[in-house]
């Protein structure tokens, strides 16, 4: 992996190194893409949709593919919320859901890191939404909000439909696609970016019963006759298959990052999450939460997209955010974010 700053680490993108057999792999597959460059992807896409339902164990009819979650996301927002339809998530989550929802009616619920919600007001609340976006876990605070238990009971009193981002499966465990076969409100996404280190495919795929995956695809493949690029697919086919050995790769890149930042800071806290990052509590620090991401920002760690001027914004100031760069980069990283935090 080419490595240079700046390092951007506040979309959470994973930096781990390719094992040999996957790296093997895609560099194969991008070369049969640049010897059939001149044609259009074709039957590549439904390839894709069999491999997806054969390692899942769903049918192909429930299968459809996006650019990327949020992709995914536009589309269930077009199909799903039109006028007079509410939306919901919870407050603070991924906020490409927001991004979609906020053009239209919708509601949010708080949350927080340390907090358990409430299930049973949580379903009272579900009751003014038409469609809500859970990220489970949460991309935000970096758990899952909602057990599998406390998904089905909302799944068999919630009269709307149920989005279940499951991005970052692999680095947790739970998921529900299961129960896709059992309730006909339920839509899952799944992608490439965090576990299997793909993000620059912009492909990602949802999950449900035929009748939303139609919706779906009425938006989608019924316009666009070849939706997705020959590239993403044959990637997509030739590493997908690798899925576990990748998951075991990330989560040793991500157990090894939060032991080495252990190390380097004994007297802090650091909570462990299913995402791409980890949370570490800078409230023994005399410095402010935006000074320490603009400091590093500076130094070519990139954890916010413009410089801060305050806390405004930052869902949690009493904790960072820590994304891992580049193993090789990790040293520069603890220093530097030593000096961060000495700043007054």
């Amino acid at each position: 992996m080419k490595i240079s700053k700046p390092i951007r680490l506040f979309w959470g993108e994973n930096y781990s190194e390719k094992p040999p057999l996957v790296a093997k792999a895609i560099q194969k597959a991008a070369q049969e893409t640049i010897e059939i460059i001149n044609l259009y992807p074709g039957s590549i896409y439904q390839d894709a949709v069999k491999l997806i339902a054969k390692t899942l164990k769903v049918k192909e009819e429930q299968i459809v593919f996006g650019h990327g979650i949020e992709g995914l996301i536009h589309l269930t927002s077009m199909a799903f919320l039109g006028k007079g339809k509410v939306g919901g998530m919870f407050q603070p989550s991924f906020f490409v859901f927001a991004n979609n929802l906020k053009r239209g009616q919708f509601l949010d619920y708080p949350c927080s890191y340390n907090q358990k919600v409430d299930l049973n007001r949580f379903i009272r609340f579900l009751q003014k939404i038409d469609v809500f976006f859970l990220a489970s876990p949460n991309t935000a605070t970096g758990n899952y909000l909602l057990t599998r238990a406390e998904i089905e009971k909302v799944l068999k009193s919630y009269k709307g439909l149920l989005v279940v981002d499951e991005c970052y499966f692999g680095i947790g465990n739970q998921t529900v696609i299961d129960l896709v076969k059992k309730y006909d409100n339920l839509l899952i996404y799944r992608g490439l970016t965090k576990v299997m280190g793909l993000g620059s495919l912009r492909l990602g795929f949802a999950i449900g019963q035929k009748k939303i995956i139609d919706q779906l695809k009425y938006h989608f493949t019924e316009i666009e006759l070849d939706p997705v690029n020959t590239f993403s697919l044959k990637v997509f086919l030739a590493a997908f298959p690798y899925f576990k050995s990748l998951v075991q790769n990330t989560n040793n890149f991500f157990d090894q990052f939060l032991d080495y930042m252990k190390k380097q800071f004994p007297q802090d806290k650091f909570i462990k999450n299913v995402t791409t990052f980890h949370f570490m509590d800078i409230r023994r620090y005399k410095v402010a939460n935006y000074k320490v991401q603009n400091y590093m920002n500076q130094k070519g760690y990139i954890f916010s997209q413009e410089k801060l001027e305050n806390n405004k914004g930052i869902n949690f100031p009493e904790l960072i955010m820590l994304t891992p760069p580049p193993k090789q980069l990790w040293p520069d990283f603890a220093r530097t974010l030593k000096q961060a935090l000495r700043q007054k």
